[in-house]
């Protein structure tokens, strides 16, 4: 059902009984187009929402959680070729449970609580910051949860934190970065991820119980073509501590060109390789 109103959309969906899909839908949400609340096989939860008004995005949505091999949760999204980065703040407003979970997405198949995705989200009460990942369609979910430089965890300020993935297409490469004002950005987590084109990217929420929804705001969304990015690689065979290695610098544009340069380094004092 889609109710419009003033700036204003939202979509609906009854509680039900799955077939090990979710319930989808088709409805322009601000930047998005399609929503999903997924909810596997013989799973009964409350169903999500999203609603758009004057630039904010409230997302509400249950489940256990988006992790292991299938997803509960809710998704609202657009199909994306190509290279882009999509940024976001993120604001919670209500959740019962500390684990519940709500960030940016990329994903293979929206409506597919199965799909292989990449999921940068900030927990609720305990307000840290992890990655998660599923390589395939139908695998299991890892974590990585962000450190800032004294080990410690990367926490949401109670204002709300901004969040950006970066795609490139040409590579795979996956990039999550973190920002405390949209401005200064830390880049958190990298994956190489091979996804069909085109793949849907948006906002992913989920309570981390069934019988209660989470609430979050989502601001100054926006999505735009990918900047130029720079990897840095070397082989671990080459690395001996203290002494100077080769390093191949890789610069990664929008237009799936690349230039490689090669240069001697010396890593700091007390860097390891793991």
């Amino acid at each position: 059902m889609m109710l419009n109103g003033k700036n204003a959309i939202a979509l609906l969906m009854g509680l039900f009984w799955s077939v090990g899909i979710s319930l989808s839908a088709v409805a322009q949400v601000g930047l998005f187009e399609k929503v999903a609340d997924w909810q596997p096989t013989g799973v009964e939860k409350l169903a999500g929402s999203v609603t758009y008004d004057d630039g904010v995005y409230t997302l509400q949505g249950s489940g256990s959680d988006i992790a292991g091999s299938a997803d509960q949760g809710f998704y609202v999204y657009k199909e994306v070729s190509g290279d882009w980065s999509l940024q976001a703040k993120f604001r919670w407003v209500d959740a019962e449970q500390a684990y519940a979970r709500c960030g940016l997405m990329i994903r293979g198949k929206g409506e597919d609580v199965s799909s292989a995705n990449y999921f940068a989200s900030i927990r609720n009460e305990l307000i840290t910051t992890w990655a998660g990942y599923r390589t395939a369609d139908g695998g299991t979910t890892n974590w990585y949860q962000y450190l800032n430089d004294q080990g410690e965890a990367f926490a949401s300020p109670q204002e709300g934190l901004w969040v950006r993935m970066t795609r490139q297409s040409a590579t795979n490469l996956l990039v999550i970065e973190l920002s405390p004002d949209g401005q200064a950005w830390t880049p958190v987590h990298t994956l190489t991820l091979t996804l069909p084109d085109p793949v849907t990217c948006g906002l992913a929420i989920e309570s981390h119980t069934t019988d209660s929804l989470a609430v979050a705001e989502v601001s100054d969304v926006s999505l735009r073509t990918a900047p130029a990015l720079v990897t840095r690689s070397f082989s671990v065979e080459d690395y001996v501590e203290g002494e100077s290695f080769q390093v191949n610098l890789q610069l990664i544009n929008s237009s799936e060109q690349t230039a490689s340069v090669t240069v001697v380094d010396r890593p700091p004092s007390g860097w390891a390789v793991e």
